[in-house]
């Protein structure tokens, strides 16, 4: 692991333990065993470090969403699928999606806020897309797919934020088959 990938993995960690306020940069550059010096030459504040952790942790989002949309999965299939990958990627990655449910939806910074803004927008328009898709093909119902892909999304926040913040160990299958249940009694036929 390079440095920067070092220091990354560090503040992601500290970030979800501490918050993003009472987080500082000496904290982080103590978990990444680095000196103070190379953590500001990677990053020269807290602020951009912070939005660097939440943009590695959406490109990665992004992809598989994106992944998903272009698989061979029928766009009802395609749905399915994402609310699985949001579902195995909240479990397996719970400090980052700490910050993600907890401390992007607290008072931000402006920057921070705008730039978790236009992330989560571009997830949102990738599972709007297949939605869009569903639809011409009839087996997702007619709706405005914007608000159907933020709903999705503020849907998994509030089931997986329960899970990720408590102390219940989620039965995955068992939270899949509902959410499944759920969105797809809305959104496909």
């Amino acid at each position: 692991m390079d440095t920067r990938d070092k220091i990354l993995s560090a503040a992601q960690e500290v970030f979800s333990q501490n918050g993003y306020y009472t987080a500082t940069m000496d904290m982080i550059a103590e978990k990444a065993e680095v000196a103070k010096g190379t953590l500001y030459y990677n990053f020269p504040s807290k602020v951009a470090l912070f939005t660097e952790v939440i943009k590695e942790g959406f490109r990665y989002i992004a992809q598989r969403l994106m992944d998903i949309a272009y698989s061979e999965y029928t766009p009802d299939r395609q749905v399915l699928k994402c609310i699985e990958f949001f579902v195995d990627y909240c479990i397996e990655n719970s400090s980052y999606v700490n910050i993600l449910f907890f401390e992007l939806s607290g008072g931000m910074d402006k920057e921070v806020r705008e730039v978790a803004d236009g992330l989560i927008a571009d997830l949102a328009g990738i599972i709007s897309n297949m939605l869009k898709e569903g639809m011409t093909y009839s087996v997702v119902r007619s709706m405005d797919a914007d608000i159907a892909s933020y709903t999705m999304l503020g849907a998994m926040q509030g089931v997986m934020g329960r899970y990720i913040r408590g102390k219940d160990k989620p039965d995955v299958k068992k939270v899949k088959e509902n959410i499944g249940k759920l969105l797809s009694k809305g959104l496909l036929y």
